[in-house]
């Protein structure tokens, strides 16, 4: 599957240029003028292969808007921010709500394939994340509500005789809760779980927004 570009911007020779160079590595592009087009016709793709370049500057709805709208979904593609000159008030509260990297529209052109394969990695590494999510999500919901309250427990950190006292029931009987939840979940180890839990909280990773100032 060829991997798309989503390019929203109003500046017809820069979106020109960028489809140009983009395309001759083999890479998808979709273009839009405004955001309202942009959603008028998208459809999220069912597997990592897409991104989006995104101007702060759009007409109506507001690339920082749209931004929101993007990361509000269940699995979040890396989103390039742009804008005609660097703003380090802009850049931290893009990175802050969800962007994946904030470039100007001059570095956008001269690096655009190296940042947008390094969007594309990200993107892999993001989906192999959500998927891993998806598979724990699906096995918590075969635990029954007992089991459910001694996991997320455990993940606290508590003991089983701390999580008997709690719930009020024997030791032996937290005991063999945890022992079916791992069952269930397929730990062969509480530091199995650990990890298997913490892998549940997808983390949608951005680069810092100092390290976008200091690379600018």
């Amino acid at each position: 599957m060829k991997h798309t570009v989503y390019v929203i911007n109003q500046i017809p020779t820069l979106v020109s240029t960028l489809a140009e160079r983009l395309s001759q590595h083999g890479y998808s592009i979709n273009t839009s003028r405004t955001a309202e087009a942009f959603l008028s016709c998208y459809s999220p793709n069912s597997e990592a292969c897409e991104c989006f370049v995104i101007d702060t500057q759009l007409p109506m709805m507001s690339g920082l808007s749209l931004l929101d709208r993007l990361a509000s979904m269940e699995f979040v593609p890396p989103i390039i921010m742009t804008s005609s000159f660097l703003d380090a008030r802009l850049a931290v509260r893009v990175m802050r709500r969800g962007a994946f990297d904030y470039v100007e529209h001059n570095q956008l052109l001269t690096s655009a394939v190296e940042l947008v394969q390094t969007a594309f990695d990200e993107s892999g590494s993001r989906w192999a994340e959500y998927q891993e999510h998806r598979a724990f999500e699906n096995s918590m919901s075969t635990l029954s509500r007992r089991e459910k309250e001694v996991v997320n427990l455990l993940m606290e950190g508590e003991s089983i005789k701390q999580i008997a006292h709690r719930l009020e029931i024997s030791f032996q009987t937290v005991a063999k809760h945890r022992a079916s939840a791992m069952q269930k979940l397929q730990a062969t180890s509480m530091h199995q779980l650990l990890l298997l839990y913490a892998q549940s909280n997808v983390v949608k990773r951005s680069r810092n927004p100092m390290e976008v100032l200091q690379r600018n």
